[in-house]
Parts: C-alpha cells; sequence; structure tokens
C-alpha cells in the first residue's frame, strides 16, 4: 500500500495529541497522564506512570509502542527532547479559568501547530505519487473507522468536484463488502491516525488482492 504518512518529529506531545482518538481506552489513560504532567513523566518509572494513569505496567509500554516509541525508556528521551523545543500551546487544555480571549487563543494555536507540523513532515514526491493515482483513477473509495470516518465522508463530499467518482465507508461490514466490489482501475484510500486499525488493514488487504491500487494516509 503506498502510504502518504508523517513520520514522527521532535514534538512527542503533539504526536500523542494526534493519537490520541484512535487509541484505546486504556492506553488513552496514559496519554492523559503524559499530555497532563509531561515534566513529572519525564523523570517516572514504569511503574509510577502506570499507578498514575490506573492502568497495568503492560498497558503503559503498549502505549509507547502505539505512538511510535521502542518501549517506555523510548518514550521518555522523546518527551525530554519535546518538552526542550517548549512547544506546549497546541495541547494545552483549556480549563474553567479561561476567559474567551485564551480559549480562542488555544484552539488557534493547537490547529495552526498541526498544520505546521504537518506541512513540514510531508514527503512531496509521495504526496505527488499520491495526486497522479487519485487522478487517474476508475473511482476512490475512501475508509474510514471511528474518527477517520468522520474524515472519510468529507473526502467523499468534495472529490465529486473534481470529476472522480467516489464513496465512504465507516462501517466496518460494510468495508469489507465495498472493497470486495473493486478492482483494477479502482483505488482505496485508508485513513487512519495510527494506520494499524484492524478493521482498516483487513481492508485494504482485500482491495488490494481484488486488484484495486491502495492509498494509506497515516498521522504518524
Amino acid at each position: 500500500m503506498d502510504q502518504v504518512r508523517s513520520n514522527a518529529g521532535d514534538n512527542l506531545l503533539e504526536q500523542i495529541v494526534r493519537q490520541k482518538p484512535d487509541l484505546r481506552k486504556s492506553d488513552q489513560r496514559v496519554a492523559e497522564v503524559v499530555l497532563d504532567r509531561p515534566g513529572e513523566v519525564v523523570d517516572m518509572t514504569l511503574a509510577m506512570v502506570a499507578k498514575a494513569a490506573g492502568v497495568s505496567e503492560p498497558t503503559v509500554i503498549r502505549f509507547c509502542n502505539a505512538i511510535g516509541c521502542d518501549g517506555f525508556r523510548d518514550m521518555r528521551v522523546k518527551l525530554a527532547r519535546s518538552l526542550a523545543f517548549a512547544r506546549t500551546t497546541s495541547h494545552t487544555a483549556i480549563s474553567d479559568d479561561d476567559d474567551l480571549g485564551a480559549i480562542i487563543t488555544k484552539i488557534f494555536d493547537y490547529n495552526l501547530s498541526n498544520l505546521n507540523w504537518a506541512q513540514s513532515h510531508l514527503d512531496q514526491e509521495r504526496v505527488a505519487a499520491a495526486v497522479d493515482m487519485l487522478a487517474g483513477a476508475n473511482r476512490i473509495e475512501f475508509f474510514g473507522f471511528v474518527a477517520s470516518g468522520i474524515v472519510a465522508r468529507d473526502a467523499q463530499q468534495k472529490f465529486p468536484l473534481f470529476g472522480v467518482p467516489c464513496g465512504a465507508v465507516a462501517d466496518p461490514h460494510q468495508m469489507f463488502m465495498t472493497a470486495e466490489m473493486l478492482g483494477p482501475g479502482d483505488v482505496a484510500v485508508a485513513i487512519s491516525n495510527t494506520g494499524q486499525t484492524h478493521e482498516i488493514v483487513r481492508t485494504i488487504r482485500t482491495a488490494k488482492r481484488r486488484g484495486a491500487r491502495t492509498l494509506g494516509i497515516t498521522g504518524h
């Protein structure tokens, strides 16, 4: 599967914010601890982080792997590096004490930070190849699960403007059936923040087996 991806950079905190919606519930609890107390987590042991999040130690390790780190120690190293860059505004939570101006600033900082990060990490050659693939498609099917399903449906609304028939599927059962109907000349686009969602991976494998070209859009 050809893939347009953003490689994990120096700011692990931004990476966690982007991936958090697609993480398991228990992993999300670990993410919340890291985002709320990054300076403390750098000096915490594995057991301490697990206790703070109310999860098991293996869950913390799984979280580290899910966000692209090679275990807990690597996560702490990358977190320390992220803090050194002092770019924390993008993930600052809105609090009850914030006035309207502060809320507006935090929302815009968050979105601008994400856009700047994406621009600096995109591989232009891969993007160009993806454009050629989509422009030459007989039909495009977008596949996204949960939050990524919203992105898939948004793409479905926009691509017909370029004269390309397309659809979007967010239900896992319909994904498999739709993928079975694709063939040569069609393009299946998988949208997944982690790139590891089981339903999406299975769907893309099915589309590829049917002869369709495949494209992945991930957040890391």
